[in-house]
Order: structure tokens, then C-alpha cells, then sequence
């Protein structure tokens, strides 16, 4: 039977009633029909145009919708048309909706999450209110020491890490200790004096090496690097 449609998507396309149901199902609680029909029609087409803009205006896209008896007007025209119910049935089957909840309890869901936040916050605030018990939030957390440069150093400093690289302990006495007066005088070098600067650092400028990170085939975890490293940089110390 011939049907026109007179409402959503497809209003005013005719279509062929594939399949009725006048009776209400559990996901479809009311009169409802499977319809078949054409979305877009073929374009006109004139002898001038290319092969390929002519197939595609002779295209033509059906569509398969199950709607409601008042979204269709019947009509007099009636076919006699084959169709596979199986697939039919398969192609119109409804899915799961996810849409959220529409009405007054739109809004349920999310005042019952924020109350539970709400309860949980004071909770946890007057846990930790009284004077013998430390809140977390004001608690000092241990932070994260990165090696700093070494690229300027006092004579201490460098004692100080070349014995923490090489895993040394040492004591030492309390005020055992000589103050050296700061000699004011200014020594300005000669020209040979800084010539001679010069060449000797362009002698030795291959000796000065830049440590890299240890291969990977030679450690395995972080302990093995740490221990690697400092070996590194005590062995270019002490070259």
C-alpha cells in the first residue's frame, strides 16, 4: 500500500508499507509501521555532461523507517513487492538510548552526585578541625631535590660532592677552623701571561669531555644508573 508521509525527516516523500503492526510491542508502545521509500530522486541529465557526472546524478537513495500511524496519510496506489522480513527486522531494530532523562528528574542524577560530594567535603573537614590532629592540606610535603649545576663551585662545595658521589663518610670537629684574610691586592696578567693561557687551554681543550647518560645495555633499573652516573662524573672529576 502507497502511504505519504506527513511528519519528521521524510515529510511529503511516498513510501510502501513493508511491514504493520496495529498492536502495541514492549519497545514500541503504539500502532506502528515499517516504510520503504526514496529519499533523493535521480537529477536531470543532458547529453553534454561526462559519463561520471551522469551516474551520479542517476543515483538515487532509499531509506527504511519505522514510524508511527499518525505520521502517515494513506493513499490509493498499491504495489507488489517482495521483501526480506529477516533483514527487514534487523535493520529496524531498535537500539539502546542514551539520552539522559528528560522532565523533572532531568537533574536528579547530578543533585544526588553533588549532595554525596557536599557530605563527603564537611566530613573529612570536621575530621581534622581539632587541635591535636594535623590537617593534610597545611602538612609539608617532601619535595623533589634535581641536581643542580656545578659549573661554579667553591673549594667546599666541590669536596662536598665529589665525597657524596663516591658514597664517603667523614666527620668532622666543630670549630676547628682558620679564617684567611682576602688578599686586595689586583692582579692584572701580561700579554704572554695570556697567550700563553691561551695555547695551554688549546692543548688540553680535548681533555674536557661533557658526561653523557650511561648506554642502556649497561643498566636495568634506576639504582644502576644513579650508580653509574655518579661514577661518571667522580671519574671526569678526578681526570
Amino acid at each position: 500500500m502507497g502511504k505519504c508521509r506527513i511528519g519528521g525527516k521524510y515529510a511529503g516523500r511516498k513510501a510502501v508499507v513493508v511491514k504493520q503492526q496495529d498492536e502495541e510491542v514492549s519497545d514500541r508502545t503504539y500502532p506502528h509501521a515499517i516504510i520503504a521509500g526514496i529519499d533523493r530522486y535521480p537529477l536531470k541529465v543532458t547529453k553534454d555532461m561526462g559519463k561520471k557526472k551522469i551516474e551520479k546524478r542517476n543515483k538515487l537513495k532509499p531509506f527504511l523507517k519505522v514510524v508511527s500511524y499518525t505520521h502517515l496519510l494513506p493513499t490509493r496506489y498499491s504495489v507488489d513487492v517482495a521483501f526480506d522480513k529477516a533483514n527487514i527486522n534487523k535493520m529496524t531494530k531498535r537500539r539502546a538510548s542514551n539520552k539522559k532523562p528528560t522532565g523533572l528528574n532531568k537533574s536528579l542524577g547530578n543533585s544526588l552526585s553533588n549532595d554525596r560530594e557536599k557530605t563527603r567535603k564537611s566530613h573529612q573537614r570536621a575530621k581534622y578541625d581539632r587541635n591535636d590532629i594535623e590537617n593534610p592540606a597545611f602538612m609539608e610535603h617532601e619535595v623533589n631535590h634535581y641536581i643542580d649545576s656545578v659549573t661554579d663551585e667553591t673549594s667546599l662545595e666541590d669536596f662536598l660532592a665529589k665525597a657524596e658521589l663516591a658514597g664517603t663518610e667523614f666527620t668532622a670537629e666543630k670549630e676547628q677552623f682558620k679564617i684567611i684574610e682576602k688578599n686586595s691586592a689586583i692582579v692584572v696578567p701580561t700579554r704572554l701571561d695570556y697567550r700563553a693561557n691561551l695555547e695551554l687551554q688549546k692543548e688540553n681543550e680535548h681533555r674536557l669531555r661533557i658526561p653523557r647518560r650511561p648506554a642502556k645495555e649497561l643498566w636495568e633499573n634506576m639504582d644502576e644508573l644513579t650508580r653509574l652516573e655518579n661514577e661518571a662524573f667522580l671519574q671526569r672529576s678526578v681526570n
